[in-house]
């Protein structure tokens, strides 16, 4: 639905900005297929696909990283120069990445410090936890 709203939309402000011309060729053709196919369904495929086997915190990293891959490809591929502010940019969204993406280990409450292992062990069987190494 997004890319159909796009599309009619850009269709008729292409059409009051200018006259369109459209020219079916070999090119045309070619560019229309890789585009709609490759870079729009199948990139969407592969996108939902991974979303549902990771959790929303980590597709939220990946997509913050998608500023920097672009840069990183504009350079590698059309030699794009790199601005001191866009190095800032950089760098605070792969920091923000790093820090985001740090997972803590849960420490043990006090109160199972404090008693017999036992105690801990019904805790565990009543959580469906199966051993003290689940808990950390």
């Amino acid at each position: 639905m997004q890319i159909a709203t796009v599309a009619v939309l850009m269709i008729s402000a292409c059409a009051w900005a200018e006259p369109v011309r459209l020219v079916w060729n070999t090119p045309v053709v070619a560019a229309l297929a890789v585009t709609g196919l490759l870079c729009t369904a199948l990139a969407f495929s592969v996108q939902a696909w991974a979303q549902r086997r990771i959790s929303a915190t980590r597709t939220a990293l990946i997509f913050a990283l998608e500023p920097v891959a672009a840069w990183l490809t504009a350079w590698l591929v059309t030699g794009e120069s790199l601005t001191i502010s866009a190095a800032t940019g950089g760098v605070l969204i792969l920091t923000g990445v790093l820090v985001a993406g740090i997972e803590t280990r849960p420490t043990r409450p006090a109160s199972m410090d404090i008693g017999s292992q036992s105690s801990y062990n019904k805790n565990s069987a009543a959580s469906g936890r199966q051993n003290e190494n689940d808990f950390v």
